[in-house]
């Protein structure tokens, strides 16, 4: 009983606790993150599976319209799609930074050419 348990609590994740409280996976947020953005909603393909059947390693790609994919491996499409939406985000993010880093330098520019 006690391997049956270590399995399950290791390969599945529960949600507890009411339903407006839980927080969403990294696929929702990128979901919701370019539903925002009026963007196509994230795809995701795998792009290689190796290792045995009782214990693959799969390599899963995660793309979103205006940003370079990102990818990334895990023992279950789940767990690679999960963390290949938590890299987009860190990158989308990474790139909403800049950007805003970028305007705020260019708004300084015009202040200083106007003076």
């Amino acid at each position: 009983m006690g391997a049956a348990t270590a399995f399950v609590l290791k390969y599945w994740t529960f949600q507890t606790g009411p339903i407006g409280t839980r927080e969403k996976d990294a696929k929702s947020r990128l979901q919701e993150a370019v539903m925002e953005q009026g963007l196509p909603l994230p795809r995701y393909r795998l792009v290689n599976k190796s290792g045995p059947d009782h214990s693959p390693e799969m390599i899963y790609e995660a793309s979103v319209e205006g940003m370079a994919p990102v990818q990334a491996s895990g023992g279950n499409r789940k767990m690679a799609e999960q963390e290949a939406a938590r890299l987009m985000l860190v990158q989308m993010q990474s790139s909403a930074l800049t950007n805003e880093a970028g305007k705020g330098a260019a708004k300084q520019k015009r202040v200083m050419d106007e003076r």
